[in-house]
């Protein structure tokens, strides 16, 4: 939202953010890419789901909701500092200019100063990490360097000298970080521990997240191979990589059934 000219505001999960120059509460929008969203908020919502029919809650059910809803803005404000991290970086290494889909457009075709959106990532970064040290505090302290490790791998994926988006591993690393971690974690919100039951929706959600990368990577192919990235799709090529979807899929339906037939028998 501009207050005016020189600076803007950022509402990020609670907290409100001046940054130094402007930019419209579109933009932020766009720059969030909120589409995209729903794959941080359904493993919360999947694994606190099947720990409720199949748990005893381990504290008051008002409790349990609030850590979770923690949990649940910490991943969403995550994502979105994702987003604005590969929008950053996407543009820094001029991936954006031949890129007609997929990013936001909001330094190349808007005009958005990439130092604004390169702040906006800064401290959306900053809010998840003190939302997950809360949560963390209110909970297990276990959940640290859990919390820590989706954080870098969140940056990492876009940022550093490596980013993991431009390697075969960006299915593995976001299907980890946000499918398998994300979904334990709600789980374990609402039981007080870990049962190998919660992989019954876990495995799956890893494969799931993993997959939309990989649709996403197979979109910018050629984009992306005209930049140097040896994504997995450039690698097996574009068939192989239908083909491994195609795969991944059915032995996801598959596991789903055979696990949860012999978890409930």
């Amino acid at each position: 939202v501009t207050l005016c000219e020189g600076y803007y505001i950022v509402l990020n999960g609670g907290f409100v953010m001046f940054v130094e120059g402007t930019i419209s509460l579109t933009e932020v929008l766009r720059l969030l890419h909120i589409r995209t969203l729903t794959a941080a908020f359904s493993p919360v919502l999947l694994g606190a789901t099947f720990a409720m029919y199949q748990y005893e809650p381990y504290e008051s059910i008002p409790v349990i909701i609030f850590h979770l809803v923690l949990l649940l803005l910490t991943v969403l404000i995550a994502q979105g500092a994702t987003n604005v991290w590969n929008e950053y970086h996407d543009f820094a290494s001029g991936l954006d200019l031949g890129q007609t889909v997929g990013n936001s457009g909001s330094i190349t075709k808007q005009n958005v100063s990439p130092r604004i959106v390169k702040k906006i990532g800064i401290y959306m970064l900053g809010g998840a990490l003190i939302l997950g040290i809360l949560l963390s505090m209110l909970t297990t302290l276990w959940l640290i360097p859990i919390g820590l490790l989706c954080i870098t791998i969140a940056y990492c994926y876009s940022g550093g000298p490596y980013p993991i988006s431009r390697t075969p591993f960006g299915e593995l690393a976001s299907g980890f970080a946000m499918g398998f971690a994300i979904v334990m974690i709600a789980a374990f919100l609402w039981a007080g521990r870990i049962h190998w039951g919660m992989m019954i929706p876990a495995i799956p959600s890893t494969v799931l997240i993993g997959l939309i990368l990989q649709c996403n990577s197979l979109r910018d192919m050629v984009n992306d191979a005209q930049h140097g990235r040896k994504t997995l799709p450039i690698i097996i090529g574009r068939d192989n990589t239908l083909q491994v979807m195609a795969i991944s899929y059915t032995l996801i339906f598959a596991f789903h059934i055979t696990l949860q037939s012999c978890f409930f028998c």
